[in-house]
């Protein structure tokens, strides 16, 4: 991927229709991106772990506006599963996708299991770009799910993306 699509996949997984972060900016989010920081969209709970590596950082990234920013990822952990679906950028999934994907798997981490027939009820073509979709972004799904929701203190949860 190069850089800009990168930058413009986490403005929106970030944006107020997925996970609504407030307080960061497109200027901030390239920052990240550009300082190998943030790669997949689920990075971006992970800043808060690498406050070290940005102690050089711009002057906009301010103590204040770190806090801040960090509060406010932070607050974004709690969203809807429809929001999820909506926010990981799979291929015709907006809304109203998202809508009948939640109904079919209400659990994010089954809808990570789920095989090609599971989705078929979404129309053929849309199923495969799903299913592909999923198959090859899936690492970063599960490591989604581990930061929102946390999954490594289930005891099946590994078994359940073997």
């Amino acid at each position: 991927n190069c850089i800009e699509q990168r930058i413009q996949r986490i403005c929106y997984f970030v944006s107020k229709h997925c996970f609504d972060i407030k307080n960061i900016s497109y200027a901030q989010i390239k920052y990240f991106v550009e300082s190998d920081l943030i790669f997949y969209p689920c990075d971006i709970f992970k800043l808060k772990n690498k406050i070290i590596l940005i102690t050089n950082s711009p002057s906009w990234l301010s103590e204040k506006t770190w806090n801040t920013l960090t509060k406010s990822i932070e607050e974004s952990k709690n969203i809807t599963t429809i929001r999820l679906y909506t926010s990981i950028g799979l291929p015709h999934v907006a809304k109203n996708k998202a809508i009948l994907l939640n109904n079919l798997f209400p659990e994010m981490k089954n809808f990570l299991n789920c095989s090609k027939e599971d989705l078929i009820s979404l129309g053929e073509k849309i199923a495969n770009n799903i299913y592909e979709f999923k198959e090859k972004e899936k690492h970063w799904m599960i490591e989604l799910l581990k930061e929102i929701q946390d999954l490594e203190s289930s005891n099946n949860v590994f078994n359940l993306f073997d």
